[in-house]
């Protein structure tokens, strides 16, 4: 809840600074793990199986290769 009582909505990625003042922290001293980011970017394999990825067959709603 921020400080009128209202419940604050959850934010994926970045720092509750509420969460941070009540615990006596500053953003400077947390390193924030909330979201899967890569500094150095995709990796070779992973470009690699997008291009080649059949984007029309995606996604199979009816997921017969699953239920068979």
């Amino acid at each position: 809840m921020n400080k009128s009582g209202v419940q604050e909505r959850p934010v994926h990625g970045g720092l509750n600074i509420s969460e941070l003042d009540f615990l006596g922290l500053y953003p400077d001293e947390i390193i924030d793990f909330s979201s899967s980011l890569n500094p150095l970017g995709p990796s070779v394999l992973a470009v690699e199986a997008a291009r080649n990825a059949d984007l029309g067959a995606y996604p199979d709603t009816d997921c017969l290769r699953l239920r068979n």
